[in-house]
């Protein structure tokens, strides 16, 4: 309904994590097509949380260092099957009994990003090593192509209903950018026969930090790292169709759209203490208009890494370097 609950639901802490220790970050996570179980991707490995009860279900890895943990996770759309990487590992997991599938290793498997298609046949990673790499789900060889080369930093992947999937490539990061660099920053969306297509950007400076298919896959809503906005493009036309600005200090880092499409939470951070985030926000907006439907609201004591609709609309969760996964009433 577009209203925001100006009260968490539900906190969940997960092992009792709550420092801004970059070793306790919660980096991403994913909802169950169930609705009532969340993938959490942090220090520890890839979590299956039952969200009632806020018990982890399956078994973590012990004596892991928690500096090398999960950074992507997401499920197969019927659920029977969760992929995870990072920490030099991409493995491929049996929900019903936790039984890896396929595991394999290497720098391209700290993944960053990863993405399932939708009929559950590949899926999608980008990694430190800055390539983009498609691969089989169920069936060998696991690496089927090579998308992109040589992409360095921000890439992050999603797929469209039947688009296919998209890249946001970023040269640089953080005040290291030279000229080339910049100009090099691009969207490109492949479609369902590997056609690729790139999206303009309007300002040549613009780095993109994050981006996410409309259910029905016509818009792509993109944040903007250094101009601190939110864009959406149409994506058959790939224009530019609507920009709205975050208040001065709040920088947007993370986008989620509801499953009808119309509500948009774009999430980041409201204040930075000594380098380092302290406030962690979000902020409601509507899809068709670009209005915000409301002030910022402050959530995290660090700065929210994901923001994620359940499947059913009815409630997102905010996940934080603050080591804390909130559900909220949507």
């Amino acid at each position: 309904n577009g209203e925001i609950s100006a009260e968490p639901l539900n906190t969940r802490t997960f092992w009792g994590l709550g420092t801004n220790s970059e070793n306790y970050w919660v980096s991403s996570i994913a909802y169950h097509p169930d609705g009532k179980h969340l993938a959490v991707a942090a220090g520890l490995g890839a979590a299956f949380i039952d969200l009632e009860s806020g018990q982890v279900l399956n078994p973590l890895p012990r004596g892991r260092d928690t500096a090398c943990g999960r950074r992507g996770v997401h499920f197969t759309s019927d659920g029977t099957i969760m992929v995870s990487g990072g920490c030099g590992e991409l493995k491929a997991t049996l929900v019903e009994n936790f039984v890896d599938i396929f595991v394999t290793n290497g720098t391209f498997a700290n993944s960053d990003s990863l993405a399932i298609s939708p009929d559950n046949q590949t899926f999608v990673t980008s990694s430190v090593d800055g390539n983009i790499l498609q691969w089989r789900l169920k069936d060998e060889p696991w690496a089927v192509q090579e998308m992109m080369q040589g992409h360095a930093d921000l890439i992050t992947l999603d797929y469209g209903v039947k688009t296919g999937f998209f890249a946001a490539k970023s040269a640089c990061l953080g005040g290291t950018c030279t000229a080339d660099e910049i100009a090099q920053s691009k969207i490109t969306i492949w479609d369902e026969h590997n056609i690729m297509a790139d999206i303009p950007l309007e300002d040549p400076g613009m780095l993109i930090n994050d981006l996410v298919f409309s259910p029905d896959g016509k818009l792509l809503a993109g944040t903007s790292y250094n101009l601190q906005n939110i864009l959406i493009w149409d994506v058959n036309s790939r224009s530019l169709i609507r920009q709205m600005s975050a208040q001065q200090g709040f920088s947007f880092t993370s986008l989620g759209i509801d499953p009808q499409g119309k509500l948009l939470i774009a999430a980041g951070c409201a204040a930075v203490n000594a380098n380092q985030c302290d406030q962690g926000a979000f902020q409601a907006w509507d899809v068709e208009s670009g209005q915000a439907l409301a002030s910022p609201v402050l959530a995290h004591t660090g700065n929210i890494q994901r923001v994620l609709f359940q499947p059913d609309g009815r409630r997102f969760a905010t996940a934080s370097t603050d080591g804390k996964v909130i559900l909220w009433n949507s």
